[in-house]
């Protein structure tokens, strides 16, 4: 199975310059935890969750209209190809102890978002789809160790 089977299609994506209230808005309406952040040409410049917002209204100070986006945003960024194997996404997920990973062509644009709960209603939806049990056991247990 690929990315492209599995991925949230069309993410809402928002702009560095944003305020982080615009971002939190975003995932309320569309009740997802994360938003790509995207320049003008759509291009990948980072990725926002709702804890991060959290963070950003703690560690700044401020109300979330008065920080940016970009002040807040995660700037790593591991995607990954609608072509890649889910194992392969699997993999960076656990690896890089994340939950959710943009999906990007090969300019970085945006694609969608696979998600680990992408896995786990895939993985409830048939056994016979290309996800595994284990895969999505392994996965959340990386993901949830504790940080070094």
């Amino acid at each position: 199975m690929y990315v492209a089977e599995l991925m949230t299609k069309n993410a809402m994506t928002c702009r560095p310059d944003q305020p982080v209230h615009s971002a939190a808005q975003i995932m309320w309406d569309h009740d997802c935890g994360c938003v790509p952040v995207v320049d003008e040409t759509n291009t990948i410049q980072g990725m926002i969750t709702d804890r991060d917002v959290c963070m950003a209204a703690l560690m700044q100070g401020k109300s979330l209209s008065e920080i940016s986006v970009g002040s807040a945003m995660s700037r790593a960024i591991y995607g990954c190809s609608p072509n890649d194997d889910i194992e392969k996404a699997a993999e960076l997920m656990r690896v890089r102890q994340i939950r959710r990973v943009p999906v990007l062509d090969e300019q970085g644009h945006v694609l969608g978002v696979l998600s680990l709960g992408d896995f786990a209603r895939a993985l409830s939806r048939s056994a016979s789809n290309g996800v595994s049990s284990p895969t999505v056991a392994r996965t959340l247990f990386d993901i949830s160790q504790p940080g070094a």
